[in-house]
């Protein structure tokens, strides 16, 4: 995936759902790692990440299937400035991914797609999922 200022948060979401389709990442634009306010979440799609991000180096995201949800948000975080949040499908609801932080992306998403219920294209719901 490649990261540069002009991208969009929209854009960088849809190119993650295509490949991840029951996970979503949210951008904040301050926090330190799992730790996020509400009140700092970009929750338009329009939004150009060089407006926010901390780092303004353009390169290359690669995202592996088999790495964990930890290891992507430190990628994003470390590599381009860019404070995100996986979230998973569970019914009509997005989740944060708390306490599975150290599950594989494609595991994760599995999960989702058996606990996904009828599509829906709302605004997450801020819940954390429990231990």
């Amino acid at each position: 995936m490649a990261i540069h200022d002009a991208l969009t948060t929209g854009e960088i979401r849809k190119d993650f759902s295509a490949r991840f389709p029951f996970l979503r990442i949210e951008f904040f634009r301050s926090g330190t790692g799992k730790k996020y306010s509400p009140s700092e979440r970009i929750s338009d799609g329009e939004t150009v990440i060089g407006t926010f991000r901390k780092k303004h180096v353009d390169g290359a995201l690669v995202i592996d299937a088999g790495e964990t949800v930890s290891e992507l948000e430190k990628n994003f975080r470390e590599q381009f400035g860019l404070n995100v949040q996986v979230m998973r499908r569970a019914g009509n609801t997005w989740l944060m991914t708390t306490s599975t932080d150290t599950m594989p992306l494609e595991n994760l998403d599995e999960l989702g797609a058996e606990l996904a219920g009828p599509p829906e294209t709302g605004e997450p719901v801020d819940i954390h999922e429990q231990s």
